[in-house]
């Protein structure tokens, strides 16, 4: 708050300190009571303790004003509770006093008194040990004593001096008024003045209380000799006397409060009592854990819219020491001015939830910085400083540190938080990083030696009690600036010295003193002693000792360089001076620069960091940078090379080196389908279980932690020859079982196997046709197929044979269009032929497959029995399947079926559309596992279709144990992977698989087919439709923030999953939603697919999918209506070949409507080369799929496939993460749930937002 009367605020002003006009604000002026003639006022106060005090005012309309207060303020000048009062009279003080020119300033110590009209009584006295109750009898009246007894008034001293007092009486009762009464002491009397009218013949009630009052004062009324003894006592605690002359020049006494004080002439002298406390000052430059941790980073204990223009505004306080928040910072936006200098209106406050929903208002760099005042902005400070010992200005110096760089002119302002924010109210700011510095001279004078602290800002260097620097405890102010200090032990040693800029002690005591306080400062500081002699000599480097001193403070390692003079210890990085006494004579001798700055060389050639931390007075490293690599081993060694010493490794409880080389041992036993991989590391006496030489070996960490704490080190190449039998074998106690399926990691096991078994030869066979896979034996086409087989079917002939005579299931995954189906339906006339089968194979396909497949057979292979075991007829079955060659049934129709089926043992079984088992806990995927055969096969045009994992359930289904157990395949692969974007990793998995998996894309084989063009057909909404999606935009989007922020983020996605589904809808129709069916306006994508179909197509014939059939419905409903002939499908539809047959030849029939899910695979339909997406799907394999129906063997014409897309919707974001789910695969990316399911807060609120 300001005062604003001229008058007032000198009187304040010149009394007080920044810091107790702060501390008013906590005060409350309960009652505040004017004179009669408004010279005079009373208030009652309750001060931050909770008591209440009573101040008093004199002189506000005219000659000087003066105050007083009850509290035991002892500081002299005015206090925080005087000030409160001040800001509540300031109207009332008088502006324009004619004397008060001719005054001279204004201090509190002088009160001018006058007298009322009445006379003063006198009254015998002698000392107040004479004031009795028999002595107030006797001189007061008898109404006086009458009151005495139960008269209650608070009593407040405002003059007290050996002869004179007045006091001030504030009655406890409403109807007596406050009075004033002054004492001053006579020869052998005592002369009493009472402000009230009572009349002067005896004492009045409150010259009895006043008396009362005085009778319990110690220093009251004191004599001579004993204002002597005071005198003489007060001057002994500096080590002076009344008799030294000197003492006048630097001491007076003041009495006026009624405890005697000591006067300083001169700053900083200091007690003899003060000398041995010199803990502040000391304790900041001594290297221990607590000081240097505040010098390293802070380590927590884990439509488009116009853009707005952003700013932060800092709030600054003065609490001491730095134990409450010195700092605050409020992000703030608004619309910037046209020049865009400056906010112009609408400035408003920005929370975490804008950073989330309102992003779209701000640039990419804004959004970092905001980020970072956010997090000391008062909810996230207050917050941290509820949690037990957090340094909260810690961490608030470390995150202001990173945010000022980055900081451009214009974009900070002082703010006062307790008041709304307007542009009227900032005050533009300058923030600076870098730090002033302090630097100190110790001066000779007549009695002392005084210690003067210097304060450079901005080069420029002044005496500190010269400066006005505000009192922050992280911010030094200097006009529009605010430097922001270095760390929070230079803000500390700074408080300290605010206090005390000089300090003066006594010429006798200067040698003990220097060791107490100046030579620790000047560790860190420069600190000039005038008054010594520079001695013509530099050191030598034959007598110094180049020392390294670890310590570890939290996560960090730090890392003091201390050069080592007789009994002195220099640290290279401080601006110490060397003292060196010789026959009582002390000098200073110059430091060796040319010698230090090789030896900092020396150490900052060890790690890039060390290069950007020679402005500290250490180097420090994260533990995890000193292991990184074992670097601490070779830096240690370059550090004795260079005949530095290192101490206080061995104290490092994070970080006990054993010094023993590992011996390690391995041997490969082999089983039926397994091989043993035993490995023993040992470490001196010390084992290493596998399960923690794992997880560094998966880490590439050279270092393990051993049982006893210490660290073993493990060679490199070891490290990375053996990182894949690790991330893929099974790790039990005392071995890795590694499947026989897992090719890559046996060959890196070479040496140590036994190549004399049979699993080895069988292994070594393997990998050698690996290698020459071009000259695989070639397998003839059997006789019975009636099918010309392309260069590649061929191959994938050759490559089917080469997995079965080793016994190895594999994945067929060509593009779709490529003949899978046929490939198979050979290999199964070849194995009929070549090596007469027992038993039948068992191929199990989505339900809308079984006609693609029985079609197939009867066309490509007639002489293979299939048995249709599908529809209710196969319950007349008696599952006797002798004659048949294949058996053909549905994913459906298994889960039913799968008790009876598991008792049969199959040659083959096929899995097509193999993805349809891709979650492991499914019930398919248990009911396969279930069945028995003598080998396996799965067919999929995309293995991984949803993301890594995918590929898990389909490989573990051909073979066993290849890609070990789930949990492994998740934490090894999947989420390194799908998670990190680990690119080694899906090398490492690449490897694993690559033997049995097979594909070959259209682009690689089958040339010959026309160009595809996929394009974006983008839709307007009308009005009635867009207005409809902005209000379901905005109700979920308002809606999911409170629900994630009351149920957390993963309860929240099913209503995720229900919002975008609405919107993506209403884009389509919004008839589609229920609680609306009778909306009646248009919809945009049916008005522009007719156009399209009636106007733009010509005679090409056109598939059109839909992920909702109702949507695909209300597309039949307008082609009745423009009578264009059409066929359609879903997953109800039961004739579905007679549909296909029909659109493929019935040249009257251009259009063919097709759910995305029930016609998306197994459908060939070359006939037409225009598709339309209706909706985007999430998965662009799924749409590839529904494409491909087109785009496949036997097309001759160019295809032309749309995506219709609503501008401005959910829709555009789907086709923008779709792209960016398309790095580690092209096939990876999510479907509806799963997709969801990984969204980040952040992400869904963008979908849910308008885009930009």
């Amino acid at each position: 708050m300001k005062i604003n009367n001229k008058r007032l605020k000198t009187y304040i002003y010149d009394n007080t300190d920044s810091k107790t006009r702060s501390r008013a604000n906590a005060i409350l002026v309960k009652d505040l009571k004017f004179s009669p003639d408004y010279k005079s006022v009373t208030a009652k106060v309750r001060g931050s303790s909770h008591n209440t005090y009573t101040v008093h005012f004199y002189g506000i309309q005219n000659g000087l004003i003066s105050s007083s207060c009850s509290c035991p303020y002892d500081w002299g000048n005015i206090c925080k509770h005087e000030v409160s009062v001040a800001w509540e009279i300031d109207d009332f003080v008088d502006k324009h006093d004619p004397n008060t020119a001719l005054l001279p300033k204004t201090t509190k110590t002088v009160i001018k008194e006058k007298f009322s009209p009445t006379k003063p009584i006198s009254v015998p006295f002698t000392d107040i040990s004479g004031i009795t109750l028999a002595y107030l009898k006797k001189y007061a009246s008898k109404s006086a004593m009458k009151q005495e007894y139960y008269y209650q008034a608070d009593v407040s001293v405002v003059v007290s001096n050996p002869d004179y007092i007045h006091l001030n009486l504030l009655p406890s009762y409403y109807y007596d008024a406050p009075s004033d009464v002054q004492l001053r002491k006579k020869e052998d009397s005592l002369s009493l003045l009472c402000s009230c009218k009572a009349l002067n013949k005896a004492l009045c009630i409150h010259q009895v209380i006043a008396l009362k009052y005085i009778s319990q004062m110690p220093n009251a009324f004191l004599s001579k000799e004993e204002i002597e003894d005071i005198k003489e006592e007060l001057l002994g605690q500096y080590g002076f006397s009344l008799k030294d002359k000197q003492h006048k020049n630097h001491f007076s006494f003041d009495f006026s409060q009624g405890e005697p004080q000591v006067v300083l002439k001169s700053r900083g002298i200091l007690r003899l009592s003060k000398y041995g406390d010199h803990t502040p000052f000391v304790d900041l430059v001594l290297a221990d854990e607590n000081s240097l941790r505040n010098e390293l980073p802070f380590v927590a204990k884990k439509t488009r819219q116009k853009q707005k223009g952003t700013a932060i505004g800092f709030s600054f306080y003065s609490y001491d020491e730095g134990y409450q928040a010195s700092v605050i910072l409020t992000p703030l936006m608004g619309n910037l001015k046209k020049d865009l200098s400056g906010f112009a209106s609408k400035i408003e406050v920005i929370d975490a939830k804008d950073l989330i929903v309102r992003s779209n208002l701000f640039a990419t760099d804004d959004i970092a910085i905001l980020k970072k005042a956010h997090a000391v902005s008062w909810g996230e400070v207050d917050g941290l400083m509820r949690i037990k010992d957090t340094n909260i200005n810690h961490y608030i110096h470390t995150h202001i540190k990173s945010l000022i760089p980055l900081l451009d002119n214009g974009k900070a302002y002082e703010v006062d938080p307790y008041y709304k924010i307007t542009k009227k109210n900032m005050v533009p700011i300058i923030l600076s990083d870098k730090s002033t510095e302090l630097s100190f001279t110790v001066e000779e004078e007549e009695c002392f030696y005084a210690l003067i602290a210097h304060i450079t800002i901005n080069g420029r260097k002044s005496k500190l009690s010269t400066k006005k620097i505000g009192d922050n405890f992280l911010f030094v102010k200097s006009k529009d600036t605010y430097y922001l200090n270095k760390n929070l032990n230079y803000a500390k040693t700074l408080a300290s010295f605010k206090k005390s800029p000089e300090i003066r002690v006594r010429k006798e005591d200067f040698k003990e003193y220097y060791n107490t306080l100046i030579l620790p400062l000047s560790k860190k500081y420069e600190v000039n002693i005038k008054h010594l002699k520079l001695k013509g000599r530099k050191l030598e480097s034959a007598e110094i000792k180049k020392q390294i001193y670890l310590t570890e403070v939290d996560e960090h390692i730090v890392f003091r360089p201390i050069l080592q003079h007789k009994d002195t210890m220099i640290n290279v990085l401080s601006p110490q001076e060397v003292i060196e006494t010789v026959k009582n004579d002390t000098y200073k001798i110059k430091r060796n620069t040319s010698f230090e700055n090789d030896f900092i060389k020396e150490i900052t050639d060890l790690h890039p960091r060390f290069q950007e931390q020679q402005e500290e007075s250490f180097f420090y490293l994260s533990l995890q940078e000193l292991v990184e690599k074992a670097w601490f081993l070779s830096a240690f060694a370059t550090l004795k090379q260079h005949g530095i010493e290192i101490f206080g490794f061995d104290k490092l409880t994070s970080l006990k080196y054993n010094p023993n080389k590992p011996t390690i041992s391995m041997s490969v036993s082999s089983g039926l389908d397994w091989f043993d991989v035993n490995i023993s590391v040992v470490f001196g006496n010390l084992s290493v279980s596998l399960k923690d030489l794992k997880k560094s070996v998966i880490a590439k960490e050279r270092y393990i932690k051993l049982s006893d704490g210490s660290i073993g080190i493990l060679p490199e190449e070891w490290l990375k020859k053996h990182t894949h039998l690790f991330r893929a074998g099974d790790v039990q106690k005392s071995s890795v079982k590694v499947s026989k399926y897992q090719l890559s990691v046996i060959d890196s096991l070479y040496e140590q196997l036994d190549h004399t078994s049979e699993m080895v030869k069988n292994h070594d066979s393997i990998k050698k046709m690996l290698k020459e896979f071009k000259s695989i034996d070639k397998v003839k086409i059997p006789k019975g197929i009636k099918a010309t087989l392309r260069d590649y079917q061929k191959e994938g002939l050759n490559w089917l044979n080469f997995l079965d005579t080793f016994g190895f299931g594999g994945c067929l995954a060509d593009d779709m269009g490529l003949g899978k189906t046929l490939q198979v339906i050979t290999f199964f006339q070849y194995l009929k032929n070549s090596k007469k089968t027992e038993n039948p194979h068992l191929v199990i396909v989505p339900t809308s497959l079984i006609f693609n497949w029985l079609e197939e057979i009867k066309k490509f292979c007639p002489t293979l029995n299939v048995l249709n075991l599908t529809g209710g007829n196969r319950q007349k079955s008696t599952f006797d399947f002798k004659g048949h060659d294949i058996v053909l049934t549905t994913y459906g129709t298994l889960l039913r079926d799968v008790a009876r089926l598991k008792e049969h043992k199959f040659d083959y079984i096929v899995l097509d559309e193999s993805q349809a088992i891709k979650n492991p806990n499914s019930k398919r995927y248990k009911a396969v596992r279930s069945l028995q055969s003598r080998n396996r096969l799965v067919l999929t045009g995309t293995p991984i279709e949803n993301n890594t994992f995918d590929i898990y359930s389909q490989m573990t289904f051909v073979n066993p144990g290849l890609l070990g157990n789930i949990a492994n395949f998740k934490r090894e692969f999947a989420t390194p992977i799908d998670k990190n974007k680990n690119h080694k990793v899906a090398e490492e998995l690449s490897k694993l698989i690559s033997p049995f998996l097979l594909r070959r894309t259209k682009d690689q084989v089958a040339k010959e087919l026309p160009s595809k063009t996929e394009q974006i057909f983008y839709c307007t909404m009308g009005k009635a439709q867009q207005d409809l999606y902005d209000a379901y935009r905005n109700k979920y989007r308002d809606y999911l923030m409170g629900k994630i922020e009351d149920v957390g983020l993963g309860k929240s996605k099913m209503y995720v999953l229900e919002g975008l589904t609405k919107l993506r809808q209403i884009c389509d129709s919004p008839k589609l939603l229920k609680d609306i069916e009778n909306y009646t306006a248009p919809s945009v994508k049916i008005d522009e697919l007719t156009i399209q179909l009636s106007e733009k197509t010509g005679n090409h014939k056109v598939l059109v999918f839909s992920q909702f059939v109702k949507m695909l419905h209300l597309i039949k409903e307008r082609l009745d209506e423009h009578k264009i002939p059409y066929e359609y499908l879903d997953g109800r539809t039961k004739n579905r070949q007679e549909k296909v047959a029909n659109f493929q030849n019935d040249p009257n029939i251009r259009v063919f409507l097709i759910s995305l899910k029930a016609g998306g695979t197994g459908l060939n339909l070359t006939a037409a080369d225009y598709v339309y997406l209706v909706d985007p799907w999430w998965n662009p394999a799924v749409e590839a799929q529904a494409i491909d129906r087109c785009y496949r063997i036997g097309q001759d014409k160019k295809v032309m496939a749309y995506k219709m897309i609503c501008k401005g919707t959910v829709e555009e974001k789907i086709v923008l993460m779709q792209a960016t789910k398309k790095q580690l695969s092209a096939n990876i990316i999510k479907t509806d749930e799963s997709f969801v399911k990984s969204l980040s807060k952040e992400s869904i609120i963008d979908l849910f937002t308008v885009p930009n």
